[in-house]
């Protein structure tokens, strides 16, 4: 794999994680031009960038999503449930080829007319002509997601994980050896070494805690899912569900993060799957006070 596609994957997949949340509060606050601003961008820079580096499929799945939010952009269309849920459909549809090409370097094989024409259909104002199950109806939208309006991205620059653990590695060499000297020169009399010693352990010091918090991430990038998956759960369920997430800049070990992502994901789906009642749940078992709470979602956290 040459490093232009190489370059592209990691790009790309970090936009459509970025892209799943801000879609999800698009969909919640429909007026938010910001949000969609950074919507149109992101999938406009991955369309451009597939027609750069010759990836036809990928790109006409772009287009197609990328037509629809110019639109939205024109005020020709307004955001629903349902465009969202195409849009959404588009990602995922961009996610799986990005996957392949990441595993074998090329495109895969497949047709992708359907969700074309669903999205060509929307863009055109035509989408009652579309037959089923592309135009299908889904319900109100349930879930309400608390998340950041998107901000420029800060000055940062990618290192391989594998170069990280290496620095990590000579950095407890250092330590060691750092350990070695102070140890000896307890045992010297000879007060020259002294203070370079002692300026030399203070920057080791400062250099193992450096090289620690390169490896420091906000626990919020084990969230990034998490709207998207509440927000579909929600709509499969029939369950009115607002995830609220608090201390997403909380920084933990990237190993760390790796370990609970999962079970994390599958705590919230188990939460919202069987935990929370549906409107229906609610009004047998509380009568008349549960429906003066049916406009309500309930709340995962």
């Amino acid at each position: 794999m040459d490093d232009l596609l190489a370059d592209f994957l990691t790009e790309t997949n970090e936009s459509l994680a970025e892209l799943d949340v801000a879609l999800v509060t698009l969909e919640r606050t429909p007026n938010d031009e910001a949000t969609l601003s950074f919507i149109f961008r992101l999938v406009h820079t991955i369309k451009g960038t597939c027609g750069f580096l010759g990836l036809p499929r990928l790109e006409r799945v772009a287009h197609a999503g990328e037509n629809v939010l110019g639109k939205i952009r024109d005020k020709a269309l307004t955001v629903t449930p349902d465009i969202v849920s195409q849009i959404l459909a588009a990602l995922d549809c961009i996610k799986s080829i990005v996957a392949h090409l990441g595993a074998t370097g090329s495109e895969p094989a497949g047709d992708d007319s359907a969700l074309i024409a669903t999205l060509n259909a929307t863009a055109s104002g035509e989408a009652s002509a579309v037959p089923e199950p592309e135009t299908k109806a889904e319900p109100e939208v349930q879930a309400a997601v608390a998340v950041p309006t998107p901000t420029a991205a800060a000055q940062t620059i990618r290192v391989t994980v594998d170069v990280l653990e290496d620095l990590m590695t000579l950095v407890s060499e250092l330590v060691l050896t750092r350990n070695q000297l102070l140890q000896l020169a307890r045992t010297q009399e000879n007060a020259a070494f002294s203070v370079p010693l002692q300026r030399l352990s203070h920057i080791t010091s400062d250099l193992q805690e450096g090289v620690m918090k390169t490896r420091m991430q906000p626990i919020g990038n084990a969230w990034n899912k998490l709207p998207r998956l509440v927000r579909d759960l929600s709509r499969e369920m029939n369950k009115k569900i607002e995830l609220t997430m608090l201390g997403a800049d909380t920084e933990l070990d990237r190993q760390v993060l790796e370990f609970i992502k999962d079970p994390l994901t599958h705590m919230v789906r188990n939460s919202g799957d069987h935990g929370l009642e549906t409107p229906e749940e609610r009004r047998a078992a509380g009568g008349g006070q549960a429906r003066t709470r049916d406009h309500q979602p309930e709340r995962v956290s």
